[in-house]
This record gives structure tokens, sequence and C-alpha cells, in this order.
């Protein structure tokens, strides 16, 4: 672990052994390089999630109330933005 000028995140939090372990792991292989940093990556990962599932949310949201366009028109659509696509 380094701990250079850094108090460790892992002692800071209330984890299971299990997640400890992990941490640990992760950072023996040397995937990180400090506890911080790959809470930072986790962090990151968790945020692209929640907005990737908002978006899903929204999507779901727009079929619900009639937003949306078939397969085929679609299909056309990018045809008609894409005229190579036409043969495929």
């Amino acid at each position: 672990m380094n701990l250079t000028n850094e108090v460790s995140v892992v002692a800071m939090l209330k984890v299971s052994p299990k997640i400890r372990k992990l941490i640990a792991q992760e950072i023996a292989v040397g995937k990180y390089r400090s506890e911080s940093a790959l809470m930072t990556e986790a962090l990151a990962a968790l945020a692209d999630r929640r907005a990737a599932i908002a978006g899903i949310e929204r999507g779901l949201a727009d079929v619900r109330v009639g937003r949306y366009r078939s397969r085929a028109a679609f299909q056309q659509s990018l045809v008609n933005r894409h005229p190579q696509l036409a043969s495929e």
C-alpha cells in the first residue's frame, strides 16, 4: 500500500473483511498504486453506472408516453444519413 502522505481509506471506513481483502489484492497485483486510486476509480465507475441507469430510465419513460420510432423508421433514418448502409 502506498500510504505516503495518505491516510488509509480502508482504515477510515467500516468495511467488511471481504472488501478489505479485495482492496489489498487489487493493490498487491499492481492494478492500483494506492487505496485512494482504487476508490477514485470505483467511484468514477459508480457515477458512470448511475448515468447509464438514468439514461435507460429516460428511454423507458419515453416509450411509456409514446416517444419512440419503429425499428424500420430508425433503419431508414440511418440509411438516409449513411447511404453506404443500404446494402447491408
